[in-house]
């Protein structure tokens, strides 16, 4: 059975320390205490780690353009994007950022 009080508890547990960082520097600005004793204190790093991208081997690269289906224009948008990606050595969000520029300054 739930705790009537988990969600409160759990939001409580997450805004706490912030509050309570808010009170002491009130108390330090309005000269209450003479320094903040938690400045020093720092919270935990949130670290992201995904898993690595496998890197296709000049072999690998025209069979996997080659297997794709041709009989749609979707299709053909897949296979014009993942050779451009291939082309570029891009991922998919720099892709689909550049820019006709970002080509053309690297050809010249």
């Amino acid at each position: 059975m739930e705790k009537p009080c988990q969600h409160l508890c759990s939001t409580f547990g997450e805004t706490a320390p912030r509050s309570f960082e808010h009170v002491i520097a009130w108390l330090v600005i309005g000269q209450v205490m003479s320094f903040n004793p938690a400045a020093s204190v720092h919270g935990p790093k949130h670290v992201v780690r995904e898993g690595k991208t496998t890197i296709l081997d000049e072999h690998e690269v025209p069979e996997l353009l080659e297997s794709l289906s041709t009989g749609k224009l979707s299709d053909l948008s897949d296979r014009a994007i993942l050779g451009f990606m291939v082309y570029s050595f891009a991922r998919v969000s720099a892709s689909t950022k550049m820019q006709a520029k970002d080509l053309l300054s690297a050809r010249q």
